[in-house]
């Protein structure tokens, strides 16, 4: 047999060989990813404050200020606004509104028969953003407002890697409409 033949078949088998290796490593880190998920899902941690950022988009005093604001305008209008940012090993992009809508629901975010919360959920890897309102919001802003809100108060700022600055952005201007129709 040939010395190149014989190279070339052991070559080709270690590269067969290392592919499959490389092939298992991928679905075995697949199905951790997927197992922390359910975990998360079904183990939801509670919110640290107003503002929960899994995705590290704030500083401690970007969310101080955030939470300081939200807390404020709650005690003014019985309003809860929360925030939380999620990275994408908490849900895979298909389940991002799931996940938002199921961690509105288990926060509680709203007075008990007003249904008076708003969930801003944002994933800066997903390039995501859901607005979840409770249903007394939803008699109150639109669901055509709550997209123009996205669209011009946080979109741009995220577009230049600005998270703080449109979520401030964006939650200044929920509550602008939401005090301006309440006061009708």
């Amino acid at each position: 047999m040939n010395l190149k033949l014989i190279f070339f078949i052991l070559l080709t088998i270690n590269l067969n060989a290392q592919n499959d290796i490389r092939d298992k490593k991928d679905s075995l880190k697949s199905k951790i990813v997927e197992l922390h998920r359910e975990n998360f899902w079904r183990n939801l941690p509670k919110p640290t404050s107003w503002t929960t950022d899994f995705e590290d988009l704030y500083s401690d005093i970007e969310q101080a200020k955030l939470d300081s604001i939200i807390s404020n305008f709650e005690k003014k209008t019985t309003i809860e606004i929360a925030i939380v940012t999620i990275d994408t090993l908490k849900t895979s992009n298909e389940k991002f509104e799931d996940l938002s809508l199921n961690l509105a629901k288990n926060w509680g975010i709203g007075k008990s028969g007003k249904d008076n919360g708003i969930l801003i959920a944002i994933s800066k890897g997903y390039r995501r953003i859901r607005i979840q309102n409770g249903n007394g919001i939803e008699k109150i802003i639109s669901d055509e407002e709550t997209k123009a809100l996205i669209e011009n108060y946080f979109i741009p700022a995220f577009r230049n890697n600005e998270y703080y600055i449109g979520t401030l952005k964006g939650m200044m201007e929920i509550m602008k409409l939401l005090e301006s129709k309440s006061e009708k």
